[in-house]
């Protein structure tokens, strides 16, 4: 509502609000959903595991649309998407990937939390056990995506950085993969511990702050705003400046 008071018809800021509402509609349907066809407690049914994927992609689209209108209302640049520019194509890849890597990372808690292990050895074991549920056996596939998709993106940030002279943009990159590594650890000593549920929370709070963080270095990638070769510069100046005064 206050989007709409403050900001004039067809601003950015105004649609982004649109899309938060709306999938903060659908995440409370769906959420609703798995509690009404009881797909909570024990069920460990693979209906849970699809409904339980289809929450976390909604939930990061909601996280994505607040976040885009928050970045946007703060004096965030617009987006203009460019679909022959090979950046454009590479981070919507790491955005596909990142998702896919939540979904995954949401089937593995609900396999923690369903079937839990009392050492580290017994997981193995059972992540390898033709016998063991589906939930158990793709324990596996989580941290394996985890590293992929850490390697893709700290290679298409450097990528991108080195092109791209704005300072916000390499900022945000910086951070990016600060953030994922940190996840990554997490992740390790979610697994050390055996998946308390404090832990997990953790866990689901980085992954969050990944997913917010490539969101808006996806969209400061591709802003509108082209620097000049003067400007480009000017930035180099001020870096050295900077590091001068360091």
């Amino acid at each position: 509502v206050w989007a709409w008071r403050i900001f004039p018809r067809g601003h950015r800021v105004r649609t982004a609000s649109i899309f938060s509402m709306v999938f903060m509609i659908t995440e409370a349907l769906v959420g609703a959903g798995l509690v009404l066809f009881e797909l909570v407690a024990d069920n460990a049914s693979s209906a849970r595991a699809v409904w339980i994927s289809v929450h976390l992609v909604n939930t990061f689209i909601l996280l994505a649309c607040i976040s885009l209108t928050a970045w946007w209302s703060s004096g965030g640049s617009p987006v203009k998407i460019s679909w022959s520019k090979l950046d454009v194509w590479l981070l919507l890849l790491g955005l596909i990937g990142v998702l896919i890597l939540g979904m995954s990372g949401a089937l593995t808690a609900l396999g923690d939390t369903l079937f839990p292990v009392n050492s580290i050895e017994e997981g193995i074991r059972q992540d390898f056990s033709p016998a063991a549920h589906f939930l158990v056996r793709l324990r596996i596939l989580h941290p394996t995506l985890a590293i992929l998709v850490a390697a893709y993106l700290i290679i298409v940030v450097n990528w991108i950085n080195s092109r791209n002279k704005r300072r916000l943009n390499r900022k945000i990159g910086w951070v990016l993969i600060s953030l994922f590594v940190l996840q990554l650890l997490g992740g390790l000593v979610n697994v050390l511990l055996l998946a308390p549920v404090w832990m997990q929370m953790v866990h689901l709070l980085l992954s969050d702050s990944v997913w917010i963080c490539l969101v808006l270095y996806a969209a400061e990638s591709m802003t509108r705003e082209e620097i000049t070769h003067e400007e480009d510069q000017g930035s180099d100046l001020s870096e050295r400046a900077e590091l001068g005064n360091l």
